[in-house]
């Protein structure tokens, strides 16, 4: 959850210095004091609130706003056809596609992808917006 935290912490950051022009440093500040005072105000129930909301509406502008992107792009299959011919990463959709990030094989890859699955169900299972505290 730290590495989420921290990640969150910097995109609203990021966020915040891009649309007002503040410092960076400054939005990054009031974002970590923004998430204290949340916590420490309203406690574990205000934190699963307002993690419930921002999931609905992350979950929401995500799915609108891939229409949106696909509709530009062409529609679905020209999209995933940009995607597979994507010269800045040949193979990119490919099974065997060796991205740096990724393995040499397939199977690895495959391998790779459950573990990460397996690690992301089980912080997601603890998580406070989980319909299993729900």
């Amino acid at each position: 959850m730290v590495v989420y935290l921290l990640s969150v912490t910097q995109g609203l950051g990021t966020l915040m210095s891009f649309v007002t022009g503040a410092p960076y440093i400054i939005c990054v500040v009031l974002v970590m004091i923004t998430f204290t005072l949340i916590s420490t105000l309203s406690g574990s129930k205000g934190v699963l609130l307002t993690d419930t909301i921002m999931f609905a509406v992350f979950s929401s502008t995500s799915i609108v706003g891939l229409g949106f992107i696909v509709k530009a792009a062409g529609g679905w299959f020209p999209s995933i056809e940009a995607l597979a011919n994507f010269d800045k990463v040949p193979g990119l959709l490919a099974w065997t596609c060796n991205p740096d990030y990724m393995y040499p094989t397939g199977i690895q890859n495959f391998i790779w992808a459950c573990g990460y699955g397996i690690v992301w169900g089980a912080i997601a299972s603890i998580a406070p917006c989980s319909p299993a505290v729900i």
